[in-house]
């Protein structure tokens, strides 16, 4: 194929998902700037082409099935973040075999040899002399590579050389991510996007790399501390079934543990061992998000999946609703568990009458009724339950069950109809997709790249390929190829391996629960039936987060604080002080966190980071901490296309 028509496919498929470069064409550990597609594309275009449709589909070289398993550091906390060393020096990438423990991952700068090199650019291994000699079954190894060029010889490598199947290959240039995300071998890879050059101040920011990291199958990605805004960007990304690693330096290890992020990336992995010992109780850095189930549930005051259910939600507490998807004959799509309102309608004379049989007309103005008990709810159109939502924080989960009716209709029809309301009703920031069934959540991917979409259910051996519920190695593959979320409630001998699905960047949900004993549990989104029962639980802790003392001895034990409950009522609690990073006889800035055990949930909960202040050791009595100012992401019109809608 000429370089040209090689060149048009290439830009043809990106503009299909409508992708652009977020990086620059070096390939260091360093921050890049932020170039356009555009600008990308022309350089590519001026050196080689780049052939990736003549790669073979299969590796004809070795092939690792090496698989470490993650092991906790045994701290207090109930879901450890990942342990991510980034070695710069020559001595550092050799050394890693002589720290105390080994990382969980190790992220590697690679030539176009595929040698391992320093930061400095200088050769230090082959890079399969030290896999095998260092990382093999004990290490996750992570490649970084910023360029086309440089993934072309990574992907050729892979299948004649060595290719590691549970491996990350990192990058800042979403178009290399693109490309990685659709080859046969490279996909079965967890894919990471840094985004540490990129700006966080806002929601339009997070959302921005939120869309374009899920365009590409990224389920980490890659924040840097020096923001002001961590805490609330990392909340943002674990709301929506991302994996957001931290990168920190001395100092700043303590605060990237209690931002909530799911990894901490550090040359000082030493320090992160010692701190994440520090914690004194069973709890979590992370606020656990809490899924109302088909909205409110109480019988005799809502009917399930009804307009009110749906919008009450927030009100107890809930930070996400799940609402489940049907259509009707002329396209309407509408909200209801199953295919017929029989099942929620005492009016509807036989279960027989589906929605997509009918018009929407047919049907709008029957009555829902639960275990026989009607409050005057009717069936709503999903516009009219995001309309509804429009305005508050809470996140639609839209559990897709119009494959449901794919013997009347082609699932991508209804799946682009979708994808129509959520532009039209302006909720691109606040809906999440869900199924049971793998395959269509690939269709449900290429409807909307933009949307996190999960497949979710009773473990991966439902539906498509078998893999035994022991064996982790599988489940990943199978999560690799349908983005599955864990789900606690069901998964059963896979959760003992919860620390092997994070560190490969898959978060651990639970559907569905009763009462509050998931919700204590190491999860990322608890869906409940009893949304109202955790109203009461605390959420966060809400403290000062710059606390000056004249010397050492005047560092509180505990203090009185405010705390937020799930139904966003303020209430005081006596939460105790301790300091996770920084040594209390010589370092000015400590950084420290309260902790509380709430009594009704039994959950140990962590406040954000404290930053206490020793005047006697020099420290400044106003916080005077200055964060650098990073670019705005500067898309192109194809991803304005696919981030905003044409």
């Amino acid at each position: 194929m000429p370089k040209s028509d090689r060149f048009i496919v290439l830009a043809s498929l990106i503009a299909a998902f409508g992708l652009a470069s977020c990086g620059s064409g070096t390939n260091s550990s360093s921050e890049t700037p932020v170039v356009s597609t555009s600008e990308s594309l022309a350089s590519s275009e001026a050196g080689e082409s780049l052939p990736f449709d003549e790669l073979p589909s299969e590796a004809s070289g070795n092939v690792s099935d090496a698989f470490p398993n993650i092991s906790p550091i045994t701290s207090k906390l109930d879901m450890e973040p990942t342990s991510v060393y980034l070695p710069s020096t020559k001595e550092e990438i050799n050394g890693i075999d002589s720290l105390s423990r080994l990382p969980d991952v190790v992220i590697l700068n690679i030539d176009d040899k595929i040698n391992i090199i320093d930061s400095e650019g200088a050769v230090v291994s082959d890079f399969a002399a030290y896999f095998n000699e260092k990382l093999a079954d004990k290490v996750i190894p992570a490649v970084r590579i910023d360029t086309l060029e440089l993934l072309y010889q990574y992907l050729s490598y892979i299948r004649g050389t060595l290719y590691v199947a549970d491996s990350y290959i990192v990058s800042s240039n979403l178009e290399v991510l693109l490309q990685a995300s659709k080859d046969p071998l490279a996909s079965r890879c967890s894919l990471a996007y840094d985004a540490t050059a990129a700006k966080l101040e806002n929601d339009d920011d997070y959302y921005l790399i939120e869309a374009a990291s899920t365009a590409v199958n990224a389920q980490v990605v890659i924040l840097d501390e020096n923001n002001a805004n961590l805490r609330e960007a990392v909340e943002w990304f674990n709301a929506r079934f991302k994996c957001p690693w931290v990168k920190a330096s001395d100092g700043t290890i303590g605060r990237a543990i209690l931002s909530g992020a799911y990894g901490v990336m550090t040359n000082d992995v030493e320090t992160f061992y010692s701190s994440i010992q520090n914690f004194p109780i069973d709890g979590t850095t992370r606020k656990p998000f809490l899924a109302a189930h088909r909205g409110l549930t109480t019988y005799g005051i809502y009917n399930e999946n009804s307009l009110p259910a749906i919008t009450d939600a927030y009100m107890f507490g809930a930070t996400h609703v799940e609402i489940d998807l049907q259509i009707t004959k002329d396209n309407v799509v509408v909200v209801c568990h199953d295919d017929s309102p029989a099942y929620f309608s005492d009016e509807v004379p036989s279960t027989s009458v589906r929605f997509i049989d009918n018009n929407w007309d047919d049907l709008k103005d029957y009555n829902l009724t639960d275990n026989g008990v009607s409050v005057g709810n009717k069936v709503p159109t999903l516009e009219e339950a995001l309309t509804a939502l429009k305005g508050t924080p809470t996140i639609a989960m839209l559990e897709m069950k119009i494959d449901w009716c794919s013997d009347k209709a082609l699932a991508k029809e209804p799946l682009k109809i979708v994808e129509e309301i959520v532009r039209k009703t302006g909720m691109e920031k606040q809906v999440l997709g869900i199924t049971y069934y793998p395959p269509f959540a690939q269709q449900a991917r290429e409807a909307s790249p933009w949307m996190p979409i999960a497949t979710i259910g009773y473990g991966p051996s439902y539906n498509l390929e078998y893999v035994s519920s022991e064996d982790p190695q599988g489940a990943i593959n199978y999560f690799h190829k349908y983005q599955w979320a864990l789900d606690y409630s069901s998964a059963g001998t896979l959760y003992s391996n919860a620390d092997d699905f994070v560190a490969r960047g898959f978060t651990i949900n639970s559907y569905t629960f009763n009462d509050l004993t998931h919700f204590k549990s190491p999860i990322n989104i608890a869906t409940t039936n009893k949304a109202e029962d955790a109203s009461n639980c605390v959420a966060e802790l809400n403290p000062e987060t710059y606390l000056t003392v004249d010397n050492a001895a005047e560092i509180p034990a505990s203090s009185t604080i405010k705390a937020t409950t799930y139904s966003h009522n303020s209430k005081d609690v006596t939460a105790n002080l301790t300091i996770i990073e920084g040594n209390v006889e010589t370092d000015p800035y400590l950084t420290a966190t309260y902790s509380y055990t709430d009594s009704r949930s039994g959950k140990g909960i962590y406040s954000e980071p404290v930053t206490i202040a020793n005047l006697a050791l020099g420290a400044s009595a106003t916080d005077e901490t200055e964060y650098k100012e990073k670019p705005g992401i500067e898309l192109p019109g194809i991803l304005q296309s696919a981030v905003y809608g044409a």
